[in-house]
């Protein structure tokens, strides 16, 4: 395991519960809300429909070997990626001890090895420490107390990211709907990704998983995404189909184009050009 001290914020000393009910087992992180979710008969599988929309990056990247991800929580997508992309390198990093401890011993997050690591740090802190143009893909997933850590929702973050990928690299975060900060939280996206952002919803689940795109990725068509969909889909059995049916782009609330932008999602599919 890879482990520096702790920081000092909220995140870090939040109280991690873990509770089991009718096959499930669910990781609590300062409050109620399902902070990961794992099927004790199948625990590699993706459990919550937004962490299963999170591998939409592919999409996008259908090459995607390096992964970083900021918010371990019970390592679902950490171990999917592991063990169903078997040429893809992961770095985990989450802020509090226990979560790591338990994601360990009690979710089956793999060792560390050659092809993952789990730091603990302050991903906020982590990511300006690392070299530009590391990753292809960013895994955004780090609440406590069922609200998104404010440190990773700001503008001078998000930039730090784009550095952090390479230009035809991907951004994924994950979202809560009706989160009232949420118009805020895309503005800042759009504004470190010149706009180049785009969403999907997560029926059942009340998220909103966002992609944000580097330069060097192609805007997103329906003719460019639907045979890549269909090859993960076979490949993952994941529903990589109806996310590109249900892919929207993201205005910055300025955007007078866009009437419905200050809900956070346009009414604009990814075009088809034919």
């Amino acid at each position: 395991m890879s482990i520096s001290e702790a920081p000092k914020t909220s995140a870090a000393r939040a109280a991690v519960m873990i509770s089991e009910a009718r096959g499930l087992r669910l990781m609590h992180l300062g409050d109620d809300a399902i902070q990961s979710r794992m099927h004790l008969d199948r625990p590699d599988e993706l459990s919550l429909a937004y962490t299963r929309a999170m591998m939409g990056a592919l999409l996008f990247h259908p090459r995607a070997r390096d992964f970083l991800m900021i918010g371990l929580g019970g390592g679902s997508l950490a171990k999917f990626i592991h063990r169903r992309l078997p040429r893809a390198c992961v770095t985990a990093i989450e802020i509090n001890a226990q979560v790591l401890i338990a994601a360990r011993t009690m979710f089956g997050v793999p060792k560390d090895g050659g092809r993952f690591r789990a730091v603990l740090a302050d991903g906020a802190k982590f990511v300006r420490t690392l070299p530009d143009a590391q990753f292809d893909v960013v895994l955004l997933d780090a609440y406590c107390g069922g609200r998104q850590v404010t440190a990773i929702t700001r503008r001078v973050f998000y930039a730090h990211v784009r550095r952090v990928l390479r230009p035809d690299g991907v951004l994924v975060v994950n979202c809560i709907a009706d989160q009232p900060e949420l118009r805020g939280y895309l503005d800042n996206l759009c504004r470190a990704f010149d706009d180049r952002v785009w969403a999907v919803p997560t029926p059942p689940d009340d998220n909103l998983v966002v992609f944000a795109l580097g330069p060097a990725v192609a805007e997103p068509t329906l003719e460019a995404l639907r045979p890549r969909a269909v090859r993960w889909q076979a490949r993952l059995a994941l529903p990589f189909q109806r996310w590109v049916r249900g892919l929207r782009a993201v205005p910055h609330s300025t955007d007078r184009q866009h009437p419905r932008a200050a809900r956070g999602l346009a009414a604009r599919p990814a075009p088809s050009r034919r």
